[in-house]
């Protein structure tokens, strides 16, 4: 969508390539000051989003100082326009000159190619040589150039010659606002700049001299389980680290259990997850009650709430295709039938889950399974419950209902242990 500059008496647009048309801020104190600096009485009653959305001022508004970008197309966020007259490029071209003017006071500036403007113009009977601009000379030498050209162009078009004037516009800008590094390098500001770090770096490596010096391990690990008992043990484990090449590192039990208890406690924060998982996946779960699970349940129950810790407790069949499978690394057949009562060679068709799962916080855990050729005694059901419910208990879950579908052997386990809809529930360690 083509814009215009809102300025007054302004005919800046989009089609022009050397000026950059600026949104207004967003920002409503700021926006105002544009308004009160443009003096545009047709965009007083603009709100700061409308400013923002459908104004643009051009860049021949700002001083050179309001941009963060040679190319003059990025203003600073505290950019305030103030050139609103005709000659507002020539007020431009004289804050740049008078800025690095300021910067080279000191130094006597030399006659570099970057600092040239070459005027060429070609003629039959006449053509000029090189003008150095000299920015220590500020507008004078710029005005005198301007003044050469414009007489130059008046001899030839009263000697009927053709003349052709070409200048880049960019050389220009550039040989205004660029300085030679040549010119630059031995500033007072950037000679007092390296003093300042080279005395910075010198107190850097006394200071590291200083503190190094007398410290050991065993300073470190007895100040640590002093001051902070809590995670001693794991800067212990970091500096032992240091010394181990990355490819033999070698955790201990109690460092991987602190590490899923940090997991537990922040799993969006804690970056190494795929380490953990390569530490579950060695665990061998077999049928049955494992107790290592109920130990690793019982890190994360710590960190719970009262509320959080109640839980019902799920159990439900599904039907398995008859498959053997050969465990090399237990030296065992899997896929006989492996009940709580005991095992035997029956070929297993069915499996047994049992899960917990919280009531007032979102979270759930299977914590056993068991492999059986037929659907699941009653006897079985009440060893499985009674055992998982004590289970949990011990590790701090309050189990307050069992949940199953309404299989046949699950409403004759509801009517052995007398549960009724007058009477809908049962004791387990004298609790309900």
């Amino acid at each position: 969508m083509p814009y215009t500059c809102c300025a007054i008496e302004c005919n800046s647009s989009t089609g022009n390539p050397d000026i950059s048309l600026c949104r207004f801020p967003k920002d409503h104190e700021r926006c105002n000051i544009w308004k009160t600096k443009i003096k545009n009485s047709n965009i007083d009653k603009f709100t700061a989003e409308m400013c923002y959305s459908k104004l643009r001022l051009c860049s021949k508004h700002f001083e050179i100082e309001m941009f963060s970008s040679m190319q003059m197309n990025r203003l600073k966020s505290t950019a305030i326009p103030t050139v609103f007259s005709a000659g507002s490029e020539a007020e431009m071209i004289q804050s740049k000159v008078e800025v690095h003017a300021e910067e080279d006071t000191d130094l006597n500036p030399l006659p570099l190619r970057d600092d040239f403007i070459e005027v060429e113009m070609n003629s039959s009977e006449y053509r000029d040589t090189e003008t150095i601009f000299d920015s220590s000379n500020g507008m004078e030498s710029l005005f005198k150039l301007l003044s050469s050209i414009e007489v130059d162009q008046n001899v030839a078009s009263s000697s009927s010659a053709f003349t052709e004037l070409k200048i880049n516009s960019s050389e220009m800008k550039d040989s205004c606002v660029q300085t030679g590094k040549t010119l630059t390098h031995g500033t007072p500001r950037k000679l007092k700049l390296r003093s300042k770090i080279r005395t910075l770096q010198r107190k850097l490596l006394s200071v590291k001299s200083n503190n190094t010096h007398g410290i050991t391990e065993e300073n470190v690990t007895t100040f640590m389980e002093k001051n902070y008992p809590s995670i001693a043990n794991f800067v212990k484990m970091q500096m032992h680290l240091t010394k181990v090449a990355p490819k033999g590192t070698r955790y201990t039990t109690e460092f991987k259990q602190l590490a899923l208890m940090i997991y537990f406690l922040g799993p969006k924060v804690y970056k190494s997850k795929p380490t953990l998982l390569r530490i579950t996946r060695k665990w061998e779960i077999n049928p049955g009650f494992n107790d290592f699970i109920f130990s690793a349940i019982q890190i994360r129950v710590n960190t719970l709430g009262t509320l959080a810790r109640d839980c019902v407790l799920c159990l439900d069949e599904m039907s398995l295709k008859t498959f053997l499978f050969y465990n090399i690394s237990q030296d065992s057949i899997i896929g006989y039938h492996h009940s709580i009562s005991g095992k035997s060679y029956d070929v297993v068709n069915n499996v047994l889950v049992v899960m917990a799962r919280g009531i007032n916080s979102n979270w759930k855990q299977p914590i056993a399974h068991f492999f059986l050729n037929s659907i699941c005694s009653v006897d079985d059901l009440i060893k499985i419950i009674f055992s998982a419910t004590t289970k949990l208990q011990i590790i701090g879950l309050n189990v307050l209902s069992v949940v199953s579908d309404q299989g046949t052997n699950f409403m004759k386990l509801s009517k052995q242990l007398n549960v009724t809809p007058e009477k809908p529930y049962f004791f387990i360690n004298d609790k309900k």
